[in-house]
């Protein structure tokens, strides 16, 4: 080896050192001085959890084994996944374990609960529709009080009747509980607390297999351990941490915001459009300084202005619409999205946007048929909503509004894991609400959703 070609060899490995060493850097720096909570590394950098305790307690009852088949409630709520569970987490599972994993149970995973699963090659085809879209699976009756019946389903995976079918759902991200208005996608209305000390029970008992209720004690425990869990992203691969120079992104910012029960909300009269607030001491970031990071922070701002300004036209979105008593609206992002610097609902307060409508639906998911016994009207759906609770023909496809922070960290999207990335979710919205927007402004919004 001549001695140019050592020496370049020498600068190659002296780059790499430093990126490594700057990489290790920005880790710590992000986590002011501390390492990492519980990290969930994404695509678009890092994500963290701070706790209102100030640590995670592992021998909390939320990450004991308390029912039969090895699970906990962190089998599902995983932080490496932004408090739920992921393909790419259930993929790195099943690989490490050949699907013998807690996570992979068929009474409530996969695609039929009688599929064989006796060889990993068998359970990888029997476990697709989780590991693919990260959902797990629900044995649904309608209730014979209902306003409407099924009629008929289309089950890819042959399993489904009219009088039991499958629904696929994503978990719940477990963050922030103390900041939203409902834990699940479509129950409530109840205080969050309670619904989360029923959810250890129930969850417990069908999740975990246990076979009697779980003690109200390890129950509270539970639930007040995930009403002090904040996820959010905390580094971006460019912009780097999300709380410097005047920002308040990141999961310690989150645990400050005070809960706003009814704030910003259109019915309430006293509707404010700007929902988020976080990146304000970015705006022209890059008037002061040309590097990429600024460029990056200045998208980032220019994102959060549009979520909280951009306009159009808002119909047939049942739950607001109806609600308002205004068959359009224009609104913007934070018109549904408008808790302060959460972007749930500040009030229990769902809606059908179309996730669940039948031009959505993929091939691994059934799809049924649905008749209202009064009127005789049917709709096709993937997903009754909360219409299943109800038995109410006008709650069909209903689902809550989510919190978007850490949105960056718990891809695939909507409560069926139909959208595969925050730029089909962009789609999605584009299509169903006629937004228009430009490639530049799509790119923004990208940019300050990643951010959350």
């Amino acid at each position: 080896m001549t001695t140019r070609m050592r020496l370049a060899s020498f600068v190659v490995a002296l780059i790499a050192l430093i990126a490594v060493t700057r990489d290790i850097w920005t880790t710590q720096a992000v986590a002011a001085g501390a390492w990492f909570l519980a990290p969930a590394r994404n695509d678009s950098g890092v994500a963290d959890t701070v706790h209102s305790t100030g640590a995670i307690d592992r021998t909390n009852p939320f990450f004991l084994e308390l029912g039969i088949n090895g699970r906990s409630c962190g089998s599902c709520h995983d932080a490496r996944a932004g408090w739920t569970i992921t393909p790419k987490l259930a993929q790195r599972l099943f690989d490490d374990s050949q699907g013998l994993a807690a996570l992979f149970r068929i009474h409530d995973a996969g695609n039929r609960p009688d599929a064989d699963i006796s060889t990993p090659d068998a359970r990888r085809k029997a476990f697709s529709t989780l590991l693919e879209k990260g959902v797990t699976r629900f044995a649904r009756r309608v209730p014979a009080t209902a306003e409407f019946e099924v009629i008929e389903v289309d089950d890819p995976h042959g399993w489904s009747t009219p009088a039991q079918f499958s629904n696929f759902r994503r978990p719940n991200p477990t963050s922030p509980e103390s900041l939203i208005s409902s834990t699940t996608w479509t129950g409530g209305p109840h205080n969050v607390r309670t619904q989360l000390v029923s959810l250890m029970n129930g969850a417990t008992r069908f999740h975990a297999q246990r076979p009697t209720d779980v003690p109200v004690d390890q129950r509270e425990a539970g639930a007040d351990f995930m009403m002090g869990v904040f996820h959010a992203q905390l580094l971006d691969n460019v912009a780097g941490s999300l709380d410097a120079d005047g920002a308040r992104g990141g999961p310690a910012h989150l645990m400050a915001e005070s809960p706003a029960p009814g704030a910003n909300d259109p019915a309430s009269g006293d509707f404010k459009p700007k929902a988020f607030d976080l990146y304000d001491a970015w705006e022209n970031a890059d008037a002061r300084d040309s590097s990429d990071r600024a460029r990056r922070r200045a998208q980032i701002a220019r994102g959060q202005k549009l979520f909280n300004s951009m306009e159009f036209d808002i119909s047939g979105v049942a739950g607001l619409n109806d609600v308002l008593g205004a068959p359009v609206i224009r609104g913007t992002c934070s018109t549904c999205h408008n808790a302060p610097n959460v972007g749930s609902h500040s009030v229990f307060r769902l809606m059908n946007i179309g996730t669940a409508e039948r031009s959505r639906r993929t091939s691994d998911i059934p799809l049924l048929t649905v008749r209202n016994k009064a009127t005789g009207e049917v709709i096709e759906t993937t997903d009754l909503g909360r219409g299943l609770g109800t038995g109410r023909w006008a709650d069909l496809g209903k689902f809550k509004v989510p919190q978007l922070r850490g949105l960056a960290a718990r891809a695939p999207y909507f409560h069926d894991g139909s959208a595969r990335d925050l730029d089909e979710v962009l789609q999605f919205y584009n299509d169903r609400l006629h937004i228009n927007r430009g490639s530049n402004d799509i790119s923004d919004l990208k940019a300050f959703l990643e951010a959350l």
